[in-house]
């Protein structure tokens, strides 16, 4: 199962925590399993989901989690809560990778608290957080990378592919690629098994 939670970062300095420690305990504010995936939400100004975890504990009770103090910004703001899980840095984004906006025009419904991942939101992040050390299954591309329709991959000799196809996303919107011909999408000077644009 995979899930988005939200933090805001006038009340807990998520980015410096992780620069520090390579997992936090949270809240428990959703109904997770050990090993499910937790994508985080940094709310503004920052507005884009900046981390991947995978939690590794549950139920834990406030004597057994992690002095974090240093990082929370708000005392009064710190919930109040009987369970806490412990979330392991997996991945990191850059803000710009996973936007507010991308994420609600491709399956997040909400960022006023945690909800679980929609298969519209799975594939969208999973396309948009690729890299040249990342490559997707062949039998997850159906959806994800519709658009890819003869399995092209980013090559590590094609730096610019991938900062293209992304730009393709934003520019058409993840749902009408999923309704383009392949003579709409793999156009320009290109090879016809590589995407082009």
């Amino acid at each position: 199962m995979e899930w988005v939670i939200v933090c805001n970062p006038n009340y807990y300095d998520i980015e410096s925590a992780f620069k520090n420690m390579n997992f936090i305990d949270w809240h428990q504010n959703i109904k997770a399993d050990i090993d499910d995936q937790v994508f985080i939400y940094v709310g503004k100004p920052v507005g884009a989901i900046l981390y991947r975890c995978n939690v590794r504990k549950m139920d834990l009770t406030a004597d057994q989690i992690t002095d974090d103090h240093e990082y929370n910004l708000e005392i009064d703001s710190v919930p109040k809560t009987d369970k806490y899980m412990r979330l392991e840095l997996i991945e990191s984004y850059s803000h710009d990778r996973l936007t507010r906006k991308e994420l609600l025009m491709n399956g997040l419904k909400t960022i006023q608290g945690p909800s679980k991942v929609s298969d519209e939101l799975h594939n969208f992040i999973q396309f948009r957080t690729i890299s040249k050390s990342y490559r997707m299954p062949i039998e997850n591309r159906t959806l994800s990378l519709q658009l890819m329709k003869y399995n092209a991959i980013v090559h590590d000799d094609e730096p610019e592919l991938l900062s293209k196809v992304h730009k393709f996303v934003e520019d058409f919107g993840f749902k009408k690629l999923q309704l383009m011909t392949k003579e709409e999408y793999v156009y320009g000077n290109g090879r016809k098994d590589t995407f082009c644009y």
